[in-house]
């Protein structure tokens, strides 16, 4: 009985796991065929058109040529990038032998280095106006914030005297802003309003846009192919450029450096044919490129992108600007020696001017040096009276005046001012050559003459009117102003004073004034 409650309890363990078996069961174990797997190694996906690093040669045999170049990189304007992002730009310019700043209100004087390209920055309180005085080229890239009207007109002259000027925008870096609720705006054109009127006295405008084509592209419709247009210097070794969502530039007289196909359209019209993404200036010294994002690896390597970099780099540094007196103290180039004569010795009365001197110029990186010889490869600083003198003569030979005492009534004959009397004035003027340049200071008296170095030394010229390469600072009082007659205050103009009549007077008789009423 025992053994049947066994073999029972066996049963009920055994007989479940042997119908679950027998249910599921599908036969024995096969193992499947392997997968086929494809031969990644011989599939090409597609990819765009890239090209090697281009003018990397070209550029270091052109460093000892443009080196000592200024390049000013503008962060004052709440632009919307972050310095790496030019590396490949920068990179370029500093093979090409540029010194690179940047302009960036309310910061301090310090050092700093940024991205792989290691480019030194030297930041500083500096004004735009101040550091154009020695810049050969001004980037601007993505701001936000608008230029004053005093910026506008800087950068305008800074342009019409030889400068570059380069102005990147792209519609990804807009700065919508955010709205009272903290959502950010979409559709804004910050950044094409404010560089507008940066670029409007050189006849070119953004629109507030960017440009797209579905028919032919690089992986997104907004990713154009863009053709080189002109000039050559910006075109040159340029077959194909790929710009990624870029502004158009609308110009009247100037070039289309970089143009789309008709099958490229605006976002703003939907229509297409002949957009430029890349446009000059007429005179070819401001280049207006509609993205960024070419400029950033990888993309900087697809097509023709990283050759066209290069020619942006030859454009900012291929400008030859002219300097005159309003850019004092910034138009010495070599370190600068003070020529002492007999008007200008070094003495009590002279030293505050030459540390003035002195500290303006080491601010540039010059050094300043005391000297009665000149030698080769310094500028020079001459000091002189108007008068006749062995030391001075030799550098007013080429400047074209004619000194008082050369002249019967005393005058001062200065080119572009014609004769003026030479009381209170004192004289700049620059001479330039290839192998120096020299600054000239006149005036009247050794006192005087100290008086317009300490000025030029601390770059208090409001009172000076620059022309040029000369210059007329008011430095005392002059003659006045003589009137030929000393005039008579006690006019008589020979007419005798009219007789006043008086009304005849009727006589009044007296009479006894009558006593008064008794009271009752």
């Amino acid at each position: 009985m025992r053994r049947y409650r066994i073999l029972a309890a066996a049963s009920l363990l055994i007989l479940p796991a042997l119908l679950r078996g027998l249910w599921y069961y599908r036969g024995f174990y096969q193992p499947a065929e392997p997968i086929r797997l494809p031969s990644f190694t011989q599939i090409e996906p597609p990819q765009p058109p890239l090209t090697p690093e281009a003018g990397t040669t070209e550029s270091a045999g052109q460093a000892e040529e443009l080196s000592g170049k200024v390049i000013v990189i503008d962060r004052a304007h709440s632009n919307q990038f972050q310095l790496p992002e030019l590396d490949t730009l920068t990179q370029a310019l500093l093979t090409r032998g540029a010194t690179l700043q940047e302009v960036n209100a309310g910061d301090e004087f310090e050092s700093n280095s940024f991205g792989s390209s290691e480019a030194l920055f030297a930041f500083s309180s500096r004004s735009l106006q101040s550091r154009l005085k020695y810049a050969s080229a001004y980037v601007v890239v993505a701001p936000q914030s608008t230029f004053s009207e005093a910026e506008i007109q800087h950068v305008a002259r800074f342009v019409s005297r030889g400068g570059r000027l380069l102005v990147v925008l792209d519609p990804t870096r807009g700065g919508g802003g955010i709205d009272i609720f903290g959502f950010v705006l979409s559709g804004s054109a910050q950044d094409v309003s404010s560089v507008n009127l940066l670029l409007e006295p050189h006849d070119l405008a953004f629109s507030n846009d960017y440009l797209y084509n579905v028919l032919q592209n690089e992986g997104n419709f907004r990713n154009v192919f863009l053709s080189p247009g002109e000039p050559a210097d910006l075109t040159g070794n340029l077959s194909q450029v790929v710009f990624y969502a870029a502004r158009s530039v609308a110009t009247r007289q100037g070039s289309a450096v970089l143009v789309g196909d008709d099958a490229t359209f605006s976002s703003s019209t939907d229509r297409g044919g002949g957009l430029a993404a890349v446009a000059a200036s007429p005179d070819g010294r401001v280049l207006a490129v509609g993205d960024l994002t070419f400029l950033t690896p990888p993309y900087d390597r697809v097509a023709d992108n990283s050759q066209f970099i290069q020619n942006l780099a030859a454009f900012l540094l291929g400008g030859d600007r002219e300097q005159d007196l309003t850019d004092l103290p910034y138009l010495f180039t070599r370190p600068v020696q003070v020529l002492t004569s007999a008007a200008f010795p070094v003495q009590a009365e002279t030293l505050r001017a030459l540390q003035s001197l002195q500290a303006s110029l080491t601010s540039r990186g010059l050094p300043m040096s005391i000297t009665s010889e000149p030698s080769e490869g310094h500028d020079l600083l001459v000091t002189a009276l108007y008068k006749p003198s062995d030391e001075t003569d030799p550098y007013l030979a080429s400047l074209g005046l004619t000194l008082p005492d050369d002249q019967a009534d005393g005058m001062l004959e200065v080119p572009g001012f014609g004769a003026l009397d030479p009381q209170g004035i004192g004289l700049l003027a620059a001479v330039q050559d290839p192998e120096r340049t020299t600054l000239v200071m006149l005036a009247e008296d050794e006192e005087s003459l100290t008086q317009l170095a300490e000025n030029v030394g601390q770059g208090f010229l409001s009172e000076c009117v620059l022309q040029g390469l000369y210059g007329l600072c008011k430095l005392g009082e002059g003659a006045g102003f003589q009137l030929e007659e000393s005039l008579d205050f006690n006019f008589d103009f020979g007419l005798e004073e009219p007789a006043i009549e008086l009304p005849p007077t009727i006589p009044v008789p007296l009479t006894a004034t009558p006593p008064p009423a008794p009271l009752p």
